[in-house]
């Protein structure tokens, strides 16, 4: 049978000497192979005669196990009917995983494009000249830094004109324009004499500035190529003389105001005054700090003469805020004010001592384009560039984002951490517990985990999920395993199908619920009378017990008591529940104790107990054959109804009366537990909640009372 399967999956195709043949030229329909999408389009492996399993190459055991059977294909079947059913429901939760991450995608479809673009485009742009190159990037100057500067700092600093890599530049510099005959350049290019410009500005500068002077902003120092420190004092324009000579007049101008005091009708004159040495103060700070962001160093003279315009700015804040209505500043602020600019006035002329003009040095050659260019062409990186633009736009963790520059696509991994069996239990009961309609009821009983039903279904349900995704183009890596819960939303009871071992076959691959884990069964209305009932498993030991002068070996809870818990529980319909005990199979159940053998192991009770913290009020039910008498009650935990029964009316349904009843002996124990406590009947309410209270009660029940009784040999 393996073999006729393995041959429906798997028809031959056959060579027709490049004629048309069915086989070969049209698509070939075959019976799903299932785990093919987990396995990447492994191919199935063949049957063995002699039954044997073994791996072919990388092809897993189970592989062949689920495909290869009826049974196991079935059970993978009602996978597929699963998803088939619930596609809708299932795909909608996926998408909703995912909100955004076809945007995320189409972006990285554009960035493929845009870096294949780039690189291409980078390639042609490194064969330009080099002010081609710079005139080119210039707008991305002052965004590029390859080391400390930027490419628009290097310029600045390399004493190259800024108009030498403009557009401007391009425009005046076209083959045949007046620039080229005045400078009398002969080039082969038929475009542009910008090359040939250039090298002049490096080589010959003397050509371009004839004997001007170059006159250095204010404070600004002119360094050598090969010194670090500067050669000469800064020059200073028109502007620091200008000033000096200003804040002279305000000077004087101040001290003419303080002779004699400042008069109400100087005040308006006093107040021009220092408004005026507060401008100077700080448009000389301004001018400074422009000259060091542009990369100027400042001299000790430009430095000293900033640190006197801040304190004069200061004076001349505090005197204008203590401006009133009707109130003048003190003469002391005044005179703060005078001192201030007297200051600023000496720094000035200390400045102005050092102006010395001076022609423009002469260039260093590592001062030129070329390194220029060749870093700027070196830090020109497409594809780096655009990955750090969407790391920036896409925040995703190192590892998510992988080696690549620009991944070409992210795959979402949705995870639906639901139990599976109750859609197998809504197909049909049946697929989940065969005959569970012939139980009987208020029964209980054992069944086993049938680990190879469970491992094909969830290979199935994966299957058909990953080729839904396929058909609704969802970006996800199709080799994933989207449901791993079986019995639990808790404990996955599988792992990644494509990490399953080759050599394991089918069935032994679960995690958390082994093969063969027993479950109970009850069937009945205990769970409707009792909903919170307590069902646990608890360890027997067996032992000899002397009873009535006969010793028998018997099962009796170990002690300390060793209890397993259930790992789930659940409903299958028809009144039936279940509940799963992990770690227990049947061998442990039943234990190794037998009369005949003398082992302690008595394997394992299953116990039905009542909560404690739910007090439950009542009498027991009464035996029809079975004659109450009051006067014989031990007891009040052995009263039942039997006692308040009417001989005189015998179908009449007993009811509890106070008076009539147990007058001659109306005081007795609770329990015949030794030091119980008494009650008197009809004493008060107390006494009466406490005689028909019900003690909790808990059944033992072993293991192998549960099963046929060919399972409970040996």
């Amino acid at each position: 049978m393996r073999a006729a399967i393995y041959d429906q999956l798997t028809p031959e195709v056959v060579e027709q000497d490049g004629a048309y043949h069915y086989l070969t030229d049209d698509p070939v329909v075959t019976p799903p192979h299932y785990g093919h999408e987990q396995l990447s389009g492994a191919p199935l492996p063949p049957p063995k005669p002699d039954g044997q399993r073994s791996p072919v190459g990388y092809t897993p055991i189970w592989y062949g196990d689920v495909n290869s059977h009826p049974r196991t294909r079935s059970a993978a079947g009602l996978g597929v009917r699963i998803v088939r059913r619930h596609q809708e429901d299932f795909m909608t939760r996926a998408w909703e995983s995912v909100t955004e991450l076809r945007t995320i995608n189409q972006t990285l479809q554009q960035a493929v494009y845009a870096s294949l673009i780039a690189e291409r485009w980078q390639g042609r742009m490194q064969q330009l000249e080099t002010g081609t190159l710079l005139t080119l990037t210039r707008a991305a100057h002052a965004r590029i830094m390859p080391n400390t500067k930027t490419i628009w700092g290097q310029l600045q600093a390399a004493a190259v004109p800024n108009g030498a890599v403009s557009s401007d530049m391009s425009r005046l510099t076209r083959s045949g324009s007046v620039v080229q005959h005045t400078l009398r350049i002969t080039t082969r290019s038929t475009t542009s004499i910008q090359p040939a410009l250039r090298q002049l500005v490096v080589e010959q500068p003397d050509r371009l500035v004839a004997l001007s002077v170059h006159q250095l902003p204010a404070g600004a120092s002119l360094l050598s190529a090969e010194e670090a420190e500067p050669t000469v004092e800064p020059t200073l324009n028109w502007y620091a003389d200008a000033l000096a000579i200003q804040t002279g007049s305000e000077i004087d101008h101040i001290n003419g105001l303080l002779v004699g005091g400042v008069r109400p009708a100087e005040q308006a004159s006093t107040v021009t005054a220092v408004l005026t040495a507060n401008q100077m103060a700080s448009g000389q700070i301004a001018q400074l700090d422009e000259l060091r962001q542009r990369g100027y160093r400042l001299s000790s003279q430009a430095q000293a003469t900033r640190t006197a315009a801040t304190a004069l700015r200061t004076a001349t804040n505090q005197f204008i805020n203590q401006i009133e209505p009707n109130q003048f500043p003190a003469r002391t602020q005044v005179v703060a004010v005078r001192d201030a600019v007297r200051a600023f006035q000496g720094t000035l002329n200390d400045w102005s001592s050092v102006v010395e003009e001076q022609p423009l040095p002469p260039v260093a050659p590592n001062a030129s384009l070329e390194p220029i260019a060749h870093t700027l062409s070196s830090a020109l990186h497409a594809t780096e560039s655009i990955s750090l633009h969407l790391q920036s736009r896409i925040q995703l963790s190192a590892t998510a984002w992988g080696s690549r520059p620009i991944p070409t696509l992210f795959t979402a991994s949705p995870s639906f951490d639901e139990a599976v069996y109750p859609y197998v239990n809504e197909l049909s009961p049946e697929f989940m517990l065969p005959g569970i309609g012939e139980i009987e009821a208020n029964t209980v009983g054992l069944a086993e985990v049938n680990g190879e039903f469970v491992e094909a279904l969830l290979l199935g349900i994966n299957h058909e999920m990953s080729r839904e995704m396929r058909w609704r183009e969802y970006p996800a890596d199709l080799s994933g395993t989207w449901f791993k819960h079986f019995w639990t939303s808790t404990a996955p009871d599988i792992d990644e199908i494509k990490s399953w071992q080759v050599t394991q076959p089918l069935g032994n691959n679960l995690i958390n619920f082994a093969d063969d884990m027993l479950v109970l069964l009850i069937k009945g209305d205990i769970l409707q009378r009792y909903p919170n009932l307590a069902i646990y498993a608890v360890k027997a030991v067996a032992k000899d017990v002397k009873e009535d002068g006969i010793t028998r070996r018997l099962r009796v809870p170990a002690t300390p008591e060793v209890q397993i818990f259930p790992a789930f529980s659940g409903d299958l319909g028809a009144g039936v529940n279940f509940f799963g005990f992990a770690g227990l199979d049947m061998t442990t159940a039943l234990g190794a104790a037998t009369p005949e053998n003398t082992a302690s192991d008595g394997g394992y009770f299953f116990a039905f107990q009542e909560q404690p913290s739910e007090p439950r009020f009542g009498l027991d039910e009464a035996d029809p054959e079975a004659a109450y008498d009051p006067a014989q009650l031990d007891t009040w935990s052995e009263l039942s109804w039997g006692h308040f029964s009417s001989a005189e009316y015998p179908d009449a349904p007993p009811y509890l009366t106070i008076a009539g009843n147990f007058e001659d002996d109306p005081e007795k124990d609770d329990t015949a537990e030794t030091s119980a406590p008494s009650s008197i009947w009809g004493s008060h309410a107390g006494a009466m909640a406490r005689i028909v209270l019900q003690r909790p009660v808990r059944m033992l029940v072993h293991a192998s009372a549960m099963l046929p009784e060919e399972n409970t040999q040996s």
